[in-house]
């Protein structure tokens, strides 16, 4: 793409040690990376680690290795990135920050004080975290991951970061959850836009054949396989043509019980694969639907499944759960959480199309 010399260039920052190379953040700087370059705008990524993104997109990184520390080093190079910012920041037109959601924005924040002529965007990949859900997932899924990501997920941090936010910035979200909350902390709609954080594939619908419903993950509690194979059996039990796809991860608090639920004896196993590991994105166009069958989130970013999955143009089946529905609900199917009636008759739904 040939761009003019007054092409504006805009620093995309996704800070995210560990994660952008694994998890859907990656999908979402990349997608904004190409969003830019096609309003003929000049786009750079900046990002923790060399590799983090393809050599293909133009980017700097702020270390070659990870240290001995994950904690030191991530405080280490996150000084260093507002030490980068501050020195480039005449250097660009617009900033465009990715973000976890509003209680932890402080880089744009950082941005705010030191940047206030420039223009700067951030994006929001999940909502903020409410109390009732902190203590759902706490107390009834025994998550003990889930008081340090409401620590830095909370509404009272929320509306502590408000307090710096700008009132003339753009804030993008993936779905009107998003923005009501963004309302509620005083931020006015018309600097709020709701949009894709990926772009969807064309994937064409399978004309013949059993219907591949598929689940990708691990066997956790909180992940609600157990649900799945129960539904699917009901499913199976209407007449439908259906298959089984699982992509296990390996790991997983009650994978010995999924495994049992699985056994020749009590599922049909011509109508199961069990893939193990694989490449998300071959095992996305082996499947027709992907169902997410999650009892809970705890986890600050949307799972990196949902992201790949929703590029690759598969279906998505999920629970209208606040931090799963609440972030890419343009691209998704949803079914009542907790619900497994709810979840069998949109898998029907889906069927009879």
């Amino acid at each position: 793409m040939k761009l003019s010399k007054s092409s504006k260039m805009v620093l995309i920052v996704a800070f995210f040690p560990g994660s952008i190379r694994y998890e859907g953040i990656r999908r979402v700087a990349l997608s904004a990376y190409d969003r830019f370059a096609n309003e003929k705008k000049k786009p750079t990524l900046l990002v923790p680690y060399k590799g983090d993104v393809p050599d293909s997109y133009s980017s700097f990184f702020l270390s070659e290795n990870k240290g001995f520390s994950k904690i030191i080093s991530a405080l280490i190079l996150y000084l260093r990135m507002l030490a980068t910012i501050y020195k480039s920041k005449d250097l660009y037109d617009e900033f465009y920050c990715i973000e976890s959601n509003p209680a932890s924005a402080f880089t744009t924040i950082f941005l705010r004080l030191i940047c206030r002529k420039q223009n700067s965007s951030v994006f929001f990949l999940s909502p903020i975290i409410e109390f009732n859900t902190f203590l759902k997932v706490f107390l009834t899924y025994k998550d003990f991951q889930m008081p340090l990501h409401y620590l830095f997920g909370n509404r009272l941090l929320a509306i502590f970061c408000r307090l710096f936010l700008s009132d003339t910035g753009r804030y993008y979200v993936g779905s009107d959850y998003q923005k009501e909350q963004l309302l509620k902390l005083g931020l006015d709609s018309k600097v709020i836009d709701t949009y894709g954080a990926v772009s969807p594939k064309s994937k064409n619908r399978k004309k013949s054949g059993p219907i591949v419903i598929g689940y990708l993950g691990h066997f956790s509690t909180i992940k609600g396989v157990d649900v799945l194979i129960s539904c699917f059996k009901e499913v199976l039990d209407l007449g439908f043509d259906v298959h089984l796809s699982i992509a296990w991860s390996g790991k997983g608090n009650c994978s010995d019980r999924i495994n049992s639920l699985l056994s020749p004896d009590v599922f049909p196993s011509n109508r199961l694969t069990m893939a193990g590991i694989v490449k998300p994105e071959s095992f996305f166009q082996s499947i027709d639907l992907l169902v997410l069958p999650y009892l809970a989130t705890s986890v600050p970013t949307p799972p990196a499944v949902l992201y790949e999955a929703v590029s690759s143009g598969t279906e998505v089946l999920i629970p209208d759960l606040s931090g799963l529905s609440g972030t890419l609900g343009k691209h998704c199917r949803f079914y009542q959480s907790e619900s497994r009636l709810s979840l069998v008759n949109k898998i029907v739904g889906f069927l009879n199309e």
